[in-house]
């Protein structure tokens, strides 16, 4: 083997090594953030925005962010836009309980986004709620 392939692959196996380590480091962190907080359902909701309506959406859901994560039994609230699919967004979020989840939908910086939502999707959304009955941190 030539030692600029060899070179390569040392490199390519510490970088998937330093990746691992990192990621490792993250969910360790993460797990200490979180672990006295009992989650108990999780919303992953996936929606395509017409092109012309995402700076409205955008307008909408920027209230949420700056009051959910205040909420009782809010764990963790982000939304995402998929990197390939523009105008798509995925909300991820966990709660401690089914009440505090519908508790939130009624709060009035939520409600017009719920509201509006119909008219802002380009098809329609994907909603699932999970009820979670056993938890980990990590993948081990």
């Amino acid at each position: 083997m030539k030692k600029s392939h060899l070179r390569l692959i040392i490199t390519f196996a510490l970088s998937i090594i330093f990746v691992f380590l990192t990621l490792g480091c993250y969910q360790t962190s993460l797990s200490e953030n979180q672990k006295d907080q009992e989650i108990t359902l999780v919303l992953a909701g996936k929606y395509k925005i017409k092109p012309e309506k995402r700076e409205r959406f955008l307008e909408l859901a920027k209230p949420g962010f700056e009051e959910t994560s205040k909420e009782p039994g809010n764990v963790s609230y982000t939304l995402y836009e998929e990197f390939d699919n523009p105008n798509t967004f995925l909300y991820f979020e966990e709660w401690v309980n089914r009440e505090a989840l519908n508790s939130h939908l009624k709060q009035p910086y939520i409600t017009p986004l719920i509201k509006e939502i119909p008219e802002l999707l380009a098809e329609d959304a994907e909603v699932r709620v999970y009820d979670i009955n056993n938890l980990s941190f990590g993948l081990e």
